[in-house]
């Protein structure tokens, strides 16, 4: 499947959102409390990028941690700041033969499918991988109209509202845009459908919070009504 994003172009750039206040508070801190224990458990990080979650996941207590992504010059830079419990992979989600595992953590890569149909594979991939009451944790984008380029994002729906429209994602630190990426807009029924088509037979969506960390770093008036007005969904998704 033809990159939207070229991230060995732009390993080095992206990596700059990993300091962003909305993804170092709010979006990693949900992200690990949505996966519970993971003592004695695998889990498998797709777009993992240059290890945000990756590491974190190995620090809170999981047995192996497998970051996957397709970008060798991220996965260069994941194995730069390399954690004993994390072993990291370059492949493509749509085709590398996924190991089994516990828990599979997948934030924003459900917005790189183009149509409904890959979604479903993809989620379909996800679902054959895991073990026996295994779970998915997805984070998607929910554009909504706001600006929340403050907290580290702002984006857009340049051709409308439907499965597969083109969305482009602005990302932000400290009022400076780092750069922009293209992604595909899915809407929150039709992920829940697909996850229940492929065959998770138990689906939550996840309110997300900000962190006691997030709270001190910033102070309360720089996130104000952040959590009403955040765009991003998180769900998880278990294999019973």
């Amino acid at each position: 499947m033809e990159r939207k994003n070229d991230f060995n172009r732009l390993a080095l750039r992206y990596q700059q959102t990993n300091e962003k206040p909305d993804k170092l508070f709010s979006i990693l801190p949900t992200v690990l409390h949505m996966t519970g224990s993971l003592v004695g458990k695998r889990a498998l990080d797709v777009g993992c990028g240059s290890g945000f979650f990756t590491e974190p996941l190995a620090i809170k207590g999981a047995q192996r941690v497998i970051g996957l992504d397709d970008s060798e010059e991220q996965i260069k830079l994941a194995q730069n700041s390399y954690h004993a419990e994390c072993e990291y992979l370059l492949g493509d989600m749509f085709t590398y033969d996924l190991p089994a595992v516990d828990c599979i953590v997948a934030p924003f890569v459900l917005n790189y499918p183009e149509t409904v149909e890959q979604l479903e594979y993809l989620l379909g991939r996800f679902y054959e991988a895991l073990n026996e009451k295994g779970a998915l944790i997805g984070v998607i984008d929910l554009p909504s109209g706001n600006d929340n380029s403050h907290f580290g994002a702002r984006k857009t729906l340049p051709c409308g509202t439907g499965d597969g429209a083109p969305l482009q994602i602005e990302l932000f630190n400290e009022g400076r845009s780092i750069d922009t990426y293209s992604a595909t807009y899915y809407r929150p029924e039709t992920v829940q459908d697909m996850c229940r088509r492929v065959g998770f037979t138990r689906f939550t969506w996840v309110k997300p919070h900000i962190s006691a960390e997030g709270i001190r770093a910033m102070g309360r008036d720089f996130w104000g009504d952040y959590l009403e007005r955040t765009e991003l969904g998180y769900f998880k998704a278990r294999k019973m």
